[in-house]
């Protein structure tokens, strides 16, 4: 299950036709001649290894105009906190000005399963590596520090999740309470090196007459319990100061493709179609005023603003006013929390 040349070559294979489709016809022909490059570097030269850190913060992105904000309100929540923040590009197109503590790396838009493991193992250099999504945003550095108290005082402490997986795996009830996940996860990196873990997902021969299959990160989940690990959830109200916004890349994609059409892209028979293509449009227009305050005109946001006006209106059909009512509220209260941390420096 580890990513190697080999099967980061036949991954690439494999994908390059739906990238092209799906996210570098946007970013357009240079980007994917950087990403592609960058990634040449990892297949066929030395580890790219960076000098310890007390911590490395590890995040990938497609969206500039979301990783922008989210490098913003980590680097203010841990400002005095020894770090380096490290961001597998696979857009090509973020490049940032006027942070040293930041690392850019253009990377091929792989699986996440696959970006995390081989980041991990040739990118990142610090014992303590926190992932976090790209649309999962930090208000507070008090979550952070909490669990690194807990790693000095446990030696056999492998993960404290900040963001559990919301369902638990059939696989993995009655053996954790919650799923560690990996929208936003502490982890001992030199544990999972030696265990030889893996991020990607997994199906087992049996996984369609149990029910599921091991999501990113679950089956390391299971593998570390079993092995005598302790992973470990932080508690709520330190989980309350993080502001998650779910599935924003793969539904901007959705919305470009559809050049706001939603309902060309949306799957009748899965729920709640509508309504997540409503809140991605609500939210990715709520970060470009964001920006605007911020006044970061270097960044280009990826999604057209008359694609994101015609989603809503669009999506809004589908929905229920309750359902409209809700999203709207939730979305607003969100971003007024994301703006109150960003603006307050």
């Amino acid at each position: 299950m580890e990513a190697t040349k080999k099967s980061l070559l036949k991954e690439l294979r494999q994908t390059l036709p739906q990238e092209l489709k799906g996210n570098y016809r946007y970013q357009r022909l240079p980007a994917l001649t950087r990403c592609l490059l960058a990634t040449r570097k990892i297949l066929f030269e030395k580890p790219l290894l960076r000098k310890p850190a007390d911590l490395d913060i590890l995040s990938f992105t497609i969206l500039p105009e979301v990783v922008a904000l989210w490098d913003h309100t980590i680097s203010l929540s841990l400002g005095e906190l020894p770090k380096q923040i490290i961001i597998g590009d696979g857009s090509g197109n973020y490049r940032p000005e006027g942070n040293s503590q930041l690392w850019v790396m253009p990377i091929y838009n792989f699986s996440h399963g696959t970006k995390l493991d081989v980041f991990f193992s040739q990118v990142c250099a610090s014992d303590l590596v926190l992932i976090s999504d790209d649309d999962v945003f930090w208000t507070d550095g008090a979550p952070v520090k909490w669990a690194l108290d807990r790693f000095e005082k446990d030696s056999k402490l492998a993960a404290v999740s900040f963001n559990p997986r919301p369902h638990l795996n059939p696989q993995l009830r009655g053996v954790v309470s919650e799923a560690m996940g990996s929208y936003a996860v502490l982890i001992r990196r030199d544990i999972w090196l030696k265990e030889k873990l893996s991020f990607q997902i997994y199906k087992p021969d049996n996984w369609k007459q149990i029910g599921n299959y091991f999501d990113v990160a679950d089956y390391a989940n299971l593998q570390l319990v079993q092995r005598g690990y302790h992973v470990i959830s932080a508690p709520e109200e330190l989980r309350q100061t993080l502001i998650p916004f779910y599935g924003t890349s793969m539904w901007a994609l959705k919305i470009l493709a559809s050049k706001g059409d939603i309902d060309r892209v949306v799957y009748a028979y899965r729920p709640d179609e509508h309504k997540k293509a409503y809140r991605t449009a609500l939210a990715l227009l709520g970060f470009r005023g964001l920006l605007d305050q911020l006044a970061m005109k270097e960044i280009k946001p990826l999604v057209p603003v008359d694609y994101l006006d015609r989603t809503l209106e669009e999506a809004a059909k589908s929905l229920d006013q309750q359902t409209k009512d809700a999203v709207d509220a939730d979305i607003q209260s969100k971003l007024a929390l994301l703006s109150k941390r960003l603006l307050i420096n």
